[in-house]
């Protein structure tokens, strides 16, 4: 007699087993979530910090061509600059602590360059892209200031009653200038405008606090301090009375920010 088998159980996850399975699912979308934000946070960041840096070398470029240029006349010009009361050539000038934040204004003269005929040779240009001719003199100054379709603080380059913003994210900019003390290239003194011999001045220490455009989230337990020239000369980060300008402390708003320095000689006061 054939003996009748009894009916399999039916097979199953226990309670036990799929709270185990549920877990291990939720550790592992945390770990691939944090992964992925992690990333997104640091591209965001390389991103921000490289257009920073873009728009530093271009400041850098642009001023430092400048400054460089500054006092410039072609031999065969028909006019000269004018002269200050001290009789020497003014063709710099600063004014300290009236831009946006503080920051300091700076204005170069110069004159350009013709081909034989006496036409610009465009080898010379303003900072609005203008060629400039060997007999016309440009006066142009950089300041920082709010620019009111972006709203970001911005470097303008300003030629008469012409204003065009040339770098964005520019939240400070301070300058010092070398002076020559005894006219005879052994006595030297950093000093900010306002109080500098700018007849004298030789060269200049530019200092600039650039931001990013977009918000990136830095979380930061408190704003950072810029001291643009450092703590002896403005000691326990207090700016001194004459340069309020050259310690910056920004609003902490997640925005990354960078300081750059750099140095110009003035090559047409030097010669």
């Amino acid at each position: 007699m054939s003996t009748p088998k009894m009916p399999r159980c039916a097979a199953g996850f226990g309670l036990i087993e799929v709270m185990i399975s549920i877990t291990i699912s939720l550790i592992v979308i945390l770990a691939v979530t944090g992964l992925y934000l992690s990333q997104k946070s640091a591209y965001t960041t390389q991103g921000a910090l490289s257009l920073v840096q873009e728009d530093a070398r271009y400041l850098m470029r642009v001023l430092t061509h400048d400054l460089r240029l500054a006092g410039y006349r072609d031999i065969d010009a028909a006019t000269a600059f004018p002269t200050n009361l001290a009789g020497s050539k003014l063709f710099i000038d600063a004014q300290n602590d009236v831009g946006l934040h503080a920051s300091d204004a700076l204005t170069l003269l110069f004159y350009g360059a013709s081909d034989t005929s006496g036409v610009a040779d465009g080898s010379i240009r303003d900072c609005l892209g203008n060629a400039i001719g060997r007999d016309a003199v440009v006066t142009q100054t950089y300041t920082v200031q709010l620019d009111p379709v972006s709203q970001e603080p911005s470097l303008y380059c300003t030629i008469g009653t012409v204003s065009t913003p040339l770098v964005s994210g520019v939240d400070s900019l301070q300058m010092l200038f070398v002076v020559d003390l005894d006219g005879g290239g052994t006595r030297f003194s950093y000093q900010p405008a306002g109080v500098a011999d700018l007849s004298k001045a030789v060269s200049v220490l530019v200092s600039v606090v650039l931001r990013s455009n977009t918000v990136d989230n830095l979380k930061l337990a408190s704003a950072p301090v810029f001291n643009h020239f450092g703590t002896q000369y403005a000691p326990g980060n207090v700016a001194p009375a004459n340069d309020a300008g050259s310690v910056f402390i920004p609003v902490n708003d997640g925005r990354l920010r960078k300081r750059v320095t750099f140095s110009v000689a003035l090559r047409n006061r030097l010669d």
